[in-house]
């Protein structure tokens, strides 16, 4: 059996891969078509995408972004998206996928901001680590008392007149600079029934913005009518952080070179249209 992968460097190429993985998922052809554009912009060096054939049918498949030109392309960093693979080709054909595709892109520090859990195990079997991140949830829940506080020791600066540049996940940066926060919306839903009222989502490097400031979040949020809030910050010291109110998630990094193991999801699929636009 050919054990080799083939990649995709032209954005023509694209759609045979998009549309296994439009069927192994049973998205939207909206969703696919957002997808597509979101590959406007990346260059054709880096590979967009990558597959393995078997007698003419595609068998396995996976999305690759390019993160690099968010980050001023001081790094060389991919992002990887929506894995499937047909059912004959699940378990040690899959493991044997990743860990090629692991070993081609050795050059790159790579990232996985939504492995399901079979492919989060599947990567991290093939030596894949855990990113240091937390997630903190504040705001409105939908359990019993249907609000949730954290009283969480030097995270927020509470000075009135210290503020943040706030930038859509969408934008690329033209720079990057101190104490700019990356946000997404998305919108209210309970039991299938959206509200005008949002989930803030919230991407914090605490070692390029230090303490959050309190009002200029409050305010932002105030402003986007967000009625939750989530916050994504980088965690060294996990341990003295057990009263955050935290829960886990499993985003996913290799090679991570000298980003201490946390990537902002710039550049991933984060930035795909969610059908929420920037107020």
């Amino acid at each position: 059996m050919n054990t080799k992968l083939t990649y995709i460097y032209n954005k023509s190429d694209l759609d045979p891969v998009i549309n296994f993985l439009q069927s192994g998922y049973k998205w939207s052809k909206k969703r696919s078509d957002e997808i597509m554009q979101h590959f406007t912009d990346q260059a054709s060096s880096t590979p967009m995408g990558a597959y393995r054939k078997e007698d003419g049918e595609l068998k396995i498949a996976i999305l690759l972004f390019d993160q690099s030109n968010y980050f001023d392309n001081k790094e060389k960093i991919i992002s990887l998206c929506s894995m499937y693979a047909k059912p004959s080709h699940r378990g040690i054909p899959a493991i044997n996928f990743a860990r090629i595709l692991t070993e081609d892109l050795e050059s790159f520090t790579i990232t996985n901001y939504s492995p399901n859990y079979v492919a989060y195990k599947i990567w991290k079997s093939v030596g894949w680590e855990d990113m240091k991140v937390k997630k903190i949830q504040l705001g409105f829940i939908k359990k019993f008392p249907f609000y949730r506080l954290a009283n969480i020791k030097n995270l927020f600066d509470y000075s009135f007149f210290n503020s943040a540049m706030y930038k859509y996940i969408k934008k690329k940066n033209k720079k990057n600079k101190k104490n700019t926060i990356h946000y997404i919306l998305r919108r209210l839903r309970i039991k299938n029934k959206f509200f005008k009222i949002n989930i803030i989502d919230f991407y914090i490097n605490k070692k390029e913005i230090g303490k959050i400031p309190f009002w200029s979040l409050f305010f932002h949020t105030l402003k986007n009518r967000g009625v939750q809030i989530n916050l994504f910050i980088n965690s060294d010291d996990q341990s003295s952080q057990s009263d955050w109110h935290d829960k886990k998630i499993n985003w996913l990094i290799k090679n991570s070179k000298n980003f201490n193991e946390y990537v902002l999801p710039l550049g991933s699929e984060k930035c795909i249209k969610t059908g929420i636009e920037k107020l």
